[in-house]
């Protein structure tokens, strides 16, 4: 939902216009109707963690999360709530292979363990401007193209800031990408290797202040500026929290009661015509005008509606 919140977050997110971020899931979930896939939306959990020290369930439920998933449904979709942060979940899935692949725009999902990833192409970089034009990034490639194991993508993060902390305070894209390329980022994937505590990180700063006392800048491929910087705040980076929401999030395997019944996630569902024209003519502001939804579904629905009863009854075959 983040994408369509995006699209009328300007606007006011609870007043942009009838339907608001809804309308615009809507439009995708009509476009998704026509790919023969099946898809799994899964949604934040009651423990996600702080992001950048705010509390991001200290606020009522935005008013269209219920709606989102019922329309969701409404299209022969599958929902799933998360223990707590969803793109750990997601890539927990991918990993277990419950799902073959997460499609997201967070580049946290390779750091929480994700195998394969697709991201959403620029509309201005798309050859064809479709929405299912998209880049597909596995961990071997990330892994390979970068020179970056997981540990040091992880320690990337750290200091270049993501959800859960701001970063070294002076630090960047850059001064992430030379630290985690450094002797002292394959030092941190060490350090991953075993159990995370104070003892262990306290140790790798250690580590990490002889590396950098008895080294140039050069010498381990720093700037002198990006040396300066983590000399002056490595007694604190980085946070043991921080970390642990990274390396320990709350997932299934954590807690095993939001385990998903994924055994359907293979079948083809098909659309509920009828709740979606419901939900049209309540939540999405067609209630008044029946000529309008009617050309609102022939353009957008119908066709999704056909291919996914000729997969559907392909599927049944195939299991045959």
């Amino acid at each position: 939902m983040d994408e369509c919140v995006a699209g009328t977050y300007s606007a006011g997110i609870h007043h942009p216009f009838a339907g608001g971020p809804l309308r615009i899931l809507f439009f995708r979930l009509a476009h998704l109707l026509k790919i023969s896939a099946n898809f799994v939306f899964v949604f934040d959990g009651p423990n996600k963690p702080e992001k950048r020290g705010r509390a991001v369930n200290s606020q009522p439920q935005l008013w269209w999360v219920d709606d989102a998933q019922r329309l969701i449904e409404s299209f022969g979709f599958y929902t799933h709530e998360a223990p707590g942060e969803a793109e750990a979940e997601l890539a927990l899935l991918n990993r277990w292979g419950m799902i073959d692949a997460l499609w997201t725009s967070d580049s946290d999902s390779v750091v929480f363990g994700g195998h394969t990833i697709l991201r959403t192409i620029p509309s201005k970089e798309r050859a064809t401007g479709r929405l299912d034009e998209l880049k597909l990034y596995t961990t071997e490639d990330v892994h390979q193209k970068l020179g970056l194991d997981r540990g040091q993508l992880l320690l990337y993060s750290l200091v270049a800031g993501g959800d859960y902390g701001n970063g070294l305070r002076g630090g960047g894209t850059i001064s992430a990408s030379e630290i985690a390329r450094s002797p002292i980022g394959r030092s941190f994937s060490s350090l991953l290797d075993g159990d995370i505590n104070a003892t262990a990180l306290d140790a790798w700063r250690h580590q990490t202040l002889e590396i950098l006392s008895s080294n140039s800048a050069a010498d381990i491929g720093l700037s002198s500026r990006t040396k300066n910087m983590f000399l002056k705040q490595i007694d604190s980076f980085p946070s043991i929290e921080v970390l642990q929401n990274y390396l320990h999030p709350s997932t299934s395997f954590s807690h095993p009661s939001y385990l998903p019944d994924a055994d359907n996630w293979c079948s083809i569902q098909q659309p509920d015509v009828a709740r979606i024209v419901g939900i049209c003519r309540q939540r999405l502001g067609w209630s008044r005008n029946s000529s309008k939804l009617r050309g609102v579904l022939r353009n957008n629905v119908w066709e999704g509606v056909i291919i996914r009863l000729i997969l559907s009854v392909s599927h049944e075959h195939t299991q045959l």
